[in-house]
């Protein structure tokens, strides 16, 4: 069952399993819309203990500028999803890992949370998050990072995984292929 609320950002709490992580630039995006138009989609949270689910950017951007809690008032829409924790963390993967926001060795992190609790085998862990066997392995073992190599790759400053610690250098900046640009 679900209910559509107000609630104060105070009282939602943050995911100690939550997978997901948003750059500064897609941060500052998401508030100037937030801080024009309000908040759109209702936050998800837990009904048990107000744990959210999907939207803690935009519950953290109104808990963290006061412009944007000007604009938008002391509370926010949120929809209480009445479900088990582990629910909430399948229920908070399938949402984002549709959107492309995941982070890999978060949500290793997370399978192996689900998988240790015995509660759900291999195959329905696998459906539930709509990956296969291989991919699960990859995430229970851990080594997800070790096979991406991360350490060893320089990335450009459009694309650092969180789990990176690479330096970057300074941007070489082309010139355009004619003059009149």
């Amino acid at each position: 069952m679900l209910d559509a609320v107000r609630m104060e950002p105070e009282k939602l709490n943050d995911a100690a399993w939550r997978t997901t992580y948003t750059l500064s630039p897609d941060l500052a995006v998401l508030a100037r819309s937030i801080h024009k138009h309000g908040i759109l989609s209702p936050v998800l949270v837990r009904s048990d203990g107000f744990t959210i689910i999907d939207g803690h950017e935009r519950v953290a951007l109104v808990k963290g500028n006061q412009d944007i809690r000007d604009a938008v008032g002391s509370t926010v829409p949120v929809t209480l999803v009445n479900c088990s924790e582990q629910d909430a963390m399948i229920l908070h993967v399938q949402m984002n890992r549709g959107r492309g926001s995941v982070v890999s060795k978060r949500l290793s992190s997370l399978v192996r949370r689900l998988y240790v609790s015995g509660s759900m085998a291999e195959g329905d862990i696998c459906s539930a998050l709509n990956m296969t066997i291989d991919e699960l392995e990859l995430l229970l073992d851990g080594t997800i990072i070790k096979h991406r190599a991360i350490k060893d790759h320089l990335y450009s400053r459009a694309w650092v995984p969180i789990e990176s610690s690479a330096k970057i250098d300074e941007p070489v900046f082309e010139a355009p292929p004619n003059n009149d640009r």
